[in-house]
């Protein structure tokens, strides 16, 4: 009786070792797969971390190629208007001019400008004596002139037919910009417009096509008849408030001109 009870005793303690036994494997064999599927996870998350780093990269780089991309193009299609270059003047040589000596006038009055230069400023004297009025004879070449202070007048046949001219260049000591009136022999008979056109004096400005604008200083008080006739190009004019006087036919033909501004 004894026996049997020994005996039932260790096969029982022999089943709960085997038993623990097992159970120590399967636990320690479900923790290293655990393990495993823990490292595979991290290297899943940690490859997965590396391929958004590198697509922010790569966004961050597109991104900013993007932005330098749309700066230039924004830059690059608006250009800086360059800035217009000063006009340099020159006084041409005497001998480049044809004059005359005028004793009511009280000077040399040039009649013509035969030289070539675009951009010019007349003499204070020539052959000692000192200028007094001025044409340039319908000269092709002049585009920019600058008259010197101290003429008060621009006479009637100053600029006309002077096809290139472009901007002149009007001293404060000058009062009147003179017109058909003085055409040295002529007087005017009613509206015989074409009468005027075919004689040899004509508006200081007249037939000037590639004139846009013009600045009349304050020291002007009088335009006279037909100055600006026919300037096929002329914009825009300003009449300072010194002016007191129209004469007729000042914009004939000045088929560009949109406005003038008249002083009270």
């Amino acid at each position: 009786m004894k026996m049997k009870k020994f005996m039932a005793s260790a096969l029982a303690a022999a089943l709960v070792l085997s038993l623990c036994g097992c159970s120590d494997e399967t636990t320690k064999d479900t923790d290293d797969d655990d393990e495993i599927v823990s490292e595979e996870k991290d290297k899943d998350k940690d490859k997965d971390n590396s391929s958004e780093s590198s697509e922010n990269t790569e966004s961050s780089v597109n991104s900013e190629n993007t932005e330098s991309s749309e700066s230039t193009e924004s830059s690059s299609s608006v250009p800086e208007e360059p800035a217009e270059p000063a006009v340099e003047y020159v006084t041409p040589s005497e001998d480049e001019f044809e004059y005359k000596f005028d004793a009511t006038a009280g000077g040399n009055v040039i009649t013509a400008y035969k030289g070539t230069e675009k951009n010019i400023t007349f003499p204070d004297t020539i052959d000692g004596d000192k200028v007094v009025d001025f044409s340039l004879g319908a000269n092709s070449y002049v585009e920019y002139v600058r008259i010197p202070d101290g003429f008060t007048k621009i006479g009637y046949n100053a600029f006309s037919d002077c096809a290139n001219l472009k901007s002149v260049e009007i001293p404060d000591s000058v009062t009147k910009i003179a017109g058909f009136e003085e055409c040295e022999g002529y007087k005017m008979y009613g509206s015989d417009i074409h009468a005027i056109m075919n004689r040899d004096g004509h508006g200081a400005f007249m037939n000037c096509d590639s004139l846009e604008s013009i600045n009349i200083p304050d020291s002007v008080t009088e335009i006279g008849l037909g100055v600006f006739f026919s300037c096929d190009n002329l914009k825009s004019i300003n009449i300072p408030n010194g002016v007191t006087k129209i004469n007729f036919y000042t914009f004939y033909g000045c088929i560009s001109l949109t406005s003038i501004d008249i002083p009270d």
